[in-house]
């Protein structure tokens, strides 16, 4: 009887270590799953965690972007202000092209006024010799001796020669710009004559050319030397 209470007793015991190891480790996992509900609740509060984080990154674009922005716009005036200088520049370039252009093209047309006013002066020396000789000697004549007529003939070739002379310079003149007029009869212009002396004409208004002592010159249609003129002089009451 003894020894069947003593193996009652070890079965006893036995059962009770079961019943403990069996508590213990229910008590174990239940600990596990409250451990592992608690660490994914905490994980899923990290999600409004972690929209907070991203917002400022957001924001930062943003204000990336509005500094871009302005550094565009601040480009685009520089390069407005630069189109606006290049354009100023090139007028001013284009202006002294079209001023050199003029600038050589007067030194063309008017770099020969002072050899044409010399020749000018031959001219008028030719016409002074042309208007010295008497009309009535280029006229022929029967009567006379032999030796008048013979130098009648030569006073009319020198004279032809002078006058053929006189023209071809005057030809050579024109051809490089230079033209000759005479204002005899037209109104008193102050920028193309030179009055040199009044005189009395009833016959024509006051104020017009009545003699012209030189005649003029127009060099590319610019006065290179006014005409020298005797003018009528205002009639009195």
């Amino acid at each position: 009887m003894r020894g069947e209470g003593k193996d009652w007793n070890r079965t006893t015991r036995g059962f009770s270590a079961s019943a403990q190891d069996a508590a213990s480790e229910e008590q174990k996992k239940s600990k596990e799953e409250k451990e592992k509900a608690s660490e994914e609740s905490e994980g899923g509060e990290e999600g409004p965690e972690n929209s907070e984080e991203i917002a400022p990154d957001v924001n930062e674009l943003q204000e990336q972007l509005e500094k871009q922005k302005v550094e565009v716009d601040d480009l685009r005036a520089k390069a407005k202000e630069s189109d606006t200088r290049l354009l100023r520049v090139l007028a001013d370039m284009e202006n002294l092209r079209e001023r050199t252009a003029r600038q050589a093209e007067n030194a063309t047309k008017f770099g020969i006024q002072g050899f044409a006013k010399g020749i000018v002066g031959v001219i008028d020396t030719f016409e002074r010799a042309v208007e010295s000789v008497p009309t009535e000697l280029m006229e022929e004549v029967e009567s006379g001796t032999e030796e008048e007529k013979r130098l009648r003939q030569v006073l009319r070739s020198f004279h032809e020669g002078i006058k053929m002379t006189e023209k071809q310079l005057l030809q050579v003149l024109k051809e490089n710009g230079v033209e000759q007029y005479d204002p005899t009869g037209e109104p008193f212009d102050p920028n193309l004559h030179q009055a040199m002396f009044e005189l009395d004409d009833p016959n024509k208004e006051a104020g017009t050319v009545a003699m012209v002592t030189k005649k003029g010159y127009l060099l590319h249609e610019r006065v290179m030397r006014p005409a020298d003129v005797g003018v009528v002089k205002a009639k009195s009451e």
